[in-house]
């Protein structure tokens, strides 16, 4: 195409995108990567869409992610007139991912992580259960330690 050609056709998406309807289609999840936030998805036709955003910027640092199941449904919308896309809703999810500065946390099938810098909220309780279990008391009571393993169960299976 000539210049005359490409400014027409930049002119007629600048309309479009304007008075033209909003692009927010359904799509089903086809994978998921997990590194780069991003979904590969395909639409009704068979028309498969690569990078499609979990969230609306790239970049690292604070963070709210919805992780979509593969082969679920979800929402996704147009970025202004570009090839870009952002999922909008999923249907189903595996994982949601929430960081703010050096705090993490997330929740998935296999139990929440509760994260600050290098500190876990699991590591702190089973700490605290493995300094109460050797204790002995002479007089009164000793630690519960049925109590105790059911702790650490309720620990293992609830945190990771």
């Amino acid at each position: 195409m000539g210049k005359v050609e490409d400014d027409i056709k930049n002119q007629l998406q600048l309309l479009a995108g304007e008075f033209g309807p909003a692009q927010i289609i359904s799509a089903k999840v086809l994978s998921v990567n997990i590194d780069e936030d991003t979904i590969a998805v395909a639409v009704d036709g068979g028309l498969e869409i690569d990078d499609v955003r979990l969230k609306s910027i790239i970049k690292a640092g604070n963070k709210l992610v919805l992780r979509p199941t593969v082969n679920s449904t979800v929402l996704i919308g147009r970025i202004e007139n570009s090839d870009e896309w952002v999922m909008i809703s999923p249907d189903e999810i595996d994982s949601i991912r929430l960081e703010i500065g050096e705090v993490k946390y997330e929740v998935d099938q296999t139990g929440f992580l509760f994260q600050k810098e290098e500190s876990t909220l699991k590591e702190l309780i089973q700490l605290m259960i493995e300094a109460i279990e050797p204790i002995v008391v002479l007089e009164g009571n000793n630690p519960d330690f049925v109590k105790l393993a059911q702790a650490k169960t309720i620990l293992i299976n609830l945190l990771r």
